[in-house]
């Protein structure tokens, strides 16, 4: 009896030894990375994180936008009062934001005077509106969809270019979908000719790859082994197209035929994330094409595009995670929180 008492002793304690090893080991791991905390006023959490070749930024759910310095991180940041959880700040100072509340509306504000300067109102018949920038915020594109159909279970969407120094939208293309859609996000190429609807269709991943220049869509796919595409990214010279699939896997394709070339997969077989999901379903692709990086399930995913290999995952330790962004430079890239009172995590992108 006590042979088999003191056997079981032992089994718990090694089990209890492997699991502190473990924690310690991603702790550590975790800790090693971690370059910055940016911390700020006591907010309702982060709705939309976003960057460019200058600062990164954080639209909070409580109305407030803030501006640090990708340079000077430790520095106090600028903060602008905005009703909007949609917000892009340009490199000369301009904030394109979208109204939250009625009447609908794209406001364009120079944060260095704090000073409102236009008011971009939108029809009011619009349903929901979605709005997406360049890797620089020089191009501005918004999605404004309607509610089509007897049942009101159809959107139609409208594609604008947002013109911040001329206050005026313009009309690139019109998308009419004959069964219901849902789109999630809205991206646009680094240099504005391009722009890619991620979402989902009949239970199937939508992708619509649209031309702003001739103003019309290129391709529209559905895949019929992912339920949806919550975001995408085009690499720097537009030629690839990388997109996060429900099952958490990153899709590659390959921009003007809409190939499928291959998939970037997480350490861990058949997951999967849902819409209702509590944390982001964004990805983003460096500057220099080498990392993607994905949220799944609280966890920073980093992939190496040239071999497919994971090269971090980690625990965050934020609860609810809302936001994905990489530094102009490469070398780090932000995570924020939805969770009231968070801060942004700035990480270090490994050597590999």
């Amino acid at each position: 009896m006590n042979n088999a008492k003191n056997t079981k002793a032992t089994v718990l304690f090694f089990f209890i030894a492997i699991s502190v090893i473990a924690l310690v080991m991603i702790a550590s791991r975790r800790n090693s990375l971690l370059a910055y905390e940016l911390r700020f006023p006591l907010n309702n959490g982060v709705a939309g994180l976003s960057s460019n070749s200058d600062s990164i930024a954080a639209a909070c759910q409580d109305g407030k936008f803030y501006v640090w310095e990708w340079s000077k991180p430790a520095q106090k940041p600028q903060v602008l009062t905005l009703d909007s959880d949609q917000a892009f700040v340009t490199k000369s100072g301009l904030v394109i934001s979208l109204k939250r509340f009625r009447p609908k509306a794209i406001v364009i504000t120079d944060i260095h005077n704090q000073r409102q300067l236009r008011d971009i109102s939108l029809k009011t018949d619009i349903n929901r509106t979605l709005m997406g920038a360049s890797r620089d915020k020089n191009f501005v594109v918004a999605s404004l969809s309607r509610l089509v159909g007897s049942n009101g279970s159809t959107e139609n969407y409208q594609l604008v270019t947002v013109d911040p120094n001329l206050g005026r939208v313009e009309t690139v293309a019109e998308i009419n979908p004959s069964s219901a859609t849902r789109l999630f996000k809205l991206v646009v190429s680094d240099d504005g000719s391009l722009v890619l609807l991620t979402g989902e269709k009949e239970k199937k991943g939508w992708i619509v790859l649209v031309d702003v220049k001739n103003r019309k869509v290129i391709w529209e796919k559905q895949v019929t082994d992912v339920e949806r595409f919550h975001s995408g990214a085009f690499s720097s010279d537009g030629s690839l197209i990388y997109a996060r699939g429900s099952d958490c896997d990153v899709w590659k394709i390959e921009t003007l035929s809409g190939k499928i070339t291959g998939r970037l997969k997480t350490l861990i077989e058949n997951q999967k994330s849902t819409v209702g999901e509590m944390s982001a379903q964004d990805m983003v692709i460096s500057s220099d094409d080498r990392v993607v990086a994905s949220i799944v399930h609280m966890t920073l995913y980093m992939w190496d595009t040239q071999t497919g290999k994971v090269i971090v995952y980690l625990s965050t330790g934020h609860k609810i995670i809302n936001g994905l962004v990489f530094s102009p430079d490469n070398r780090f890239a932000a995570t924020s929180t939805l969770r009231q009172g968070g801060t942004i995590k700035i990480w270090r992108v490994p050597e590999h």
